[in-house]
């Protein structure tokens, strides 16, 4: 069963790429460098993510979440951000045995990532993400709030597509936490301007 949240970032990643991949790139030539990651700049950014959360014997929750990112890019392969986000609503956790159910729902989450990535042609910028998160969760059952911390090396990949000069969209596959049997990934789309 496809969750709402994934669904939704498809489609705009869908729709983002085709737009992207017709737009004119003789922009570039305006500025002071073509290959927009050359330089070393400093750039904050905001993401949409669907963050996935599966544990043993459960059926997996989706839930959304917004989080802001600065960084900076250090040479053309490396590059370092932080992060702080927030939930953006609930789900349930559903006991597939039972059929018992547990509101789910991300309170906050930060981290400090490494990116290491190589420019492929003026554009393009795949790259590893390599780092650490902490995230706040809250679970409800049975009228009974509990509050937990989860923290865990994070790592994934994604790939940011210049715009414009100075300006760039990201999409991102991140596995945040997977500790004790439950695991939290996110799929992530951005937008990001560097100074």
């Amino acid at each position: 069963m496809c969750k709402q949240w994934t669904a939704v970032f498809w489609f705009v990643a869908l729709v983002f790429s085709l737009v992207s991949a017709f737009s004119p790139s003789n922009t570039f030539a305006e500025d002071h460098y073509t290959h927009f990651y050359y330089a070393p700049d400093a750039y904050i950014g905001i993401n949409l993510s669907a963050m996935q959360v599966a544990e043993q014997g459960f059926e997996d929750a989706e839930v959304g979440a917004i989080y802001g990112r600065m960084g900076k890019q250090y040479s053309p392969f490396l590059s370092a951000e932080f992060r702080l986000g927030y939930g953006l609503g609930s789900d349930s956790l559903v006991d597939s045995v039972f059929a018992q159910e547990f509101e789910f729902e991300v309170q906050e989450f930060y981290g400090a990532y490494v990116r290491v990535g190589a420019p492929a042609g003026d554009r393009f910028y795949p790259y590893l993400l390599l780092g650490y998160t902490q995230i706040a969760v809250e679970q409800t059952t049975l009228g009974v709030t509990t509050e937990n911390k989860v923290d865990d090396i994070s790592y994934g990949l994604g790939a940011d597509w210049a715009l414009m000069p100075h300006v760039h969209s990201s999409l991102e596959l991140v596995r945040y936490a997977d500790k004790q049997g439950s695991t939290i990934t996110a799929l992530s789309l951005g937008f990001a301007k560097s100074f």
